[in-house]
């Protein structure tokens, strides 16, 4: 495994380099991505069997508890505002793949007239904003 999150960083690069490394893991893997789309449609496309779905939710959820405990690590230290690091991380997750699911619909892409890429990384860095110690 790709080792992403380094303690001696601050919470902040740390996010960030998660970031990175899950946008390149998207864009380059579209094809396993796809099964992200099925499972949060299932009501457009019908139920996936649960075999299908579990292993992939708990592939989220190990992701999400290692982007809530850098969130909880950056508010221990005050890099970050005090806040529900779970919550937190959960906003972040649906931010970060409601603009890397644009790579699905040129149409949306087109609206924002800017790289996937550049519009993806600004939602990171507000959300960073929004968690910095003020």
């Amino acid at each position: 495994m790709v080792r992403v999150i380094d303690p001696s960083l601050p919470a902040a690069d740390q996010i960030r380099r998660l970031a990175r490394f899950y946008f390149d893991h998207y864009t380059n893997q579209l094809e396993y991505f796809r099964i992200f789309w099925a499972i949060d449609n299932q009501r457009l496309i019908g139920q996936l069997p649960p075999n299908l779905v579990a292993p992939v939710t708990e592939v989220w959820r190990r992701a999400l508890s290692v982007l809530a405990g850098v969130i909880e690590r950056g508010a221990a230290s005050g890099e970050f505002e005090p806040c529900d690091p779970w919550l937190t991380a959960n906003v972040v997750w649906v931010g970060a793949n409601a603009v890397i699911q644009t790579l699905e619909v040129p149409e949306r892409r087109s609206l924002w007239e800017r790289d996937v890429g550049l519009v993806y990384r600004e939602t990171i860095e507000l959300f960073l904003r929004g968690l910095q110690k003020r």
